[in-house]
């Protein structure tokens, strides 16, 4: 008998600096002390949520979830979608392909033929179809 492969376990890990724990009650503490501690009054917070709604009910900010998380320096790259850009082309041509294979993979499939018949190959008109490498059996002699 081979041996199985076992699978490591995943072990948790921090979305914010990509540092991995024992378990997930030290990724929490984790989080909370490092993460989602308001830089105003060093309140501890338990999400990035909680952070965002405190912020803005406390201090009359407003901060996103992303920032929330952001205090210290993140190994993830920031996104400033306001510098994204796109022309007007690239979205109609971006569209087009979209609906195209959209509407190639709903294409109507159409049936196989009559019940029963799926593997059948069809003979002459008729004729009953028959099974590929199947041949007849001559008729029965007294039948």
């Amino acid at each position: 008998m081979a041996k199985k492969n076992k699978k490591k376990p995943v072990r948790p890990w921090c979305w914010y600096c990509e540092r991995d724990f024992e378990d997930e009650k030290v990724l929490i503490s984790h989080q909370r002390a490092k993460h989602f501690k308001c830089n105003h009054c060093s309140k501890k917070l338990n999400t990035a949520g909680g952070m965002v709604v405190h912020v803005m009910q406390v201090h009359k900010e407003t901060i996103s979830t992303q920032d929330a998380g952001d205090n210290h320096t993140s190994k993830r790259p920031k996104i400033d979608a306001t510098s994204l850009e796109f022309s007007e082309a690239d979205l109609q041509s971006q569209l087009a392909a979209h609906k195209a294979m959209m509407q190639a993979s709903s294409a109507p499939i159409s049936p196989p033929g009559p019940p029963g018949t799926l593997g059948m190959v069809p003979g002459p008109p008729g004729t009953v179809p028959m099974v590929p490498g199947m041949h007849m059996a001559p008729p029965h002699p007294h039948g």
